[in-house]
């Protein structure tokens, strides 16, 4: 054999060799190094991220505690509007009763009571109202700043969980997303297999007849298909039931991966 051949066939030993086995990076190369600092800066945006995250949620609890302020002193202003409401009717009340009744310069004077209680009335409602508009524009400002922040909610969001936990997550909902497929067909076999099932059980067989004699006594069930169809309902529920059950412990998992990219 010659040199030029052997030095062939060793390129294609080697050839088939790098093909077996993936190139490495050197472990100390300017690659490999660019690309451990660019994960590590995104790991320190991304903490940060979650750090500035978590200071809107507090802002968010504080405003939230304002805006709670806000409403009882707009409730307590109400109270106020009723309370004065009710006075003032109980103090007409007997005014207007007596003008039913009364003439001349009695009723001149029952009116005048009357004007003045109901300017009275006017009065305190407009100093409920002057009072009120301030504090109605401080709870719309906050709700509306309160609405701009982010939940919790957020911390569980594509770009400030953990990596690791949006593989589990994505793991998670494949395993959702079949035990769906799984339940849908099932369900739909298990409704085809009982309702067979069901005719089978109450359509009885042809009556046997011998010779010119059709002994009707005889009328019976296709136990043979009945057994089947049986079998087949019995495979296609417990198929359902363990789907359900694999939907159930995705939907846990879920939850939890939630949870703790939400306490990362």
């Amino acid at each position: 054999m010659s040199t030029e051949t052997r030095t062939l066939e060793e390129m294609q030993a080697r050839v088939f060799e790098r093909g077996k086995q993936p190139a490495q990076p050197a472990g100390d190369s300017a690659a490999a190094r660019l690309i451990a600092d660019d994960q590590a800066r995104r790991e320190k945006e991304r903490l940060q991220r979650r750090a500035d995250v978590r200071t809107q949620i507090k802002q968010r609890g504080v405003l939230e505690q304002r805006m709670a302020d806000l409403a009882q002193q707009l409730q307590l202003l109400d109270v106020k509007a009723d309370g004065l409401a009710a006075a003032h009717q109980e103090r007409t009340g007997p005014i207007q009763e007596a003008l039913s009744s009364a003439s001349g310069s009695k009723r001149a004077g029952l009116l005048q009571k009357l004007s003045e209680a109901n300017y009275e009335l006017e009065q305190g409602l407009l100093v409920v109202e002057r009072m009120r508009g301030p504090l109605r524009k401080q709870h719309t400002t906050t709700r509306n700043e309160y609405a701009s922040l982010p939940t919790e909610a957020r911390l569980a969001g594509a770009d400030l969980a953990s990596p690791l936990l949006r593989v589990e997550q994505f793991v998670a909902e494949q395993r959702l997303a079949a035990a769906e497929g799984r339940i849908e067909r099932a369900r739909e076999w298990v409704g085809t297999y009982d309702s067979q099932l069901q005719m089978a059980s109450s359509t009885p067989t042809r009556p046997v007849a011998y010779g010119w004699i059709e002994e009707r006594g005889k009328i019976s069930l296709d136990f043979e298909r009945i057994a089947l169809l049986s079998f087949r309902l019995s495979k296609w529920r417990a198929e359902l039931l363990d789907a359900e059950h694999e939907r159930h412990e995705c939907m846990s998992e879920l939850q939890r991966i939630n949870k703790e990219a939400i306490a990362e």
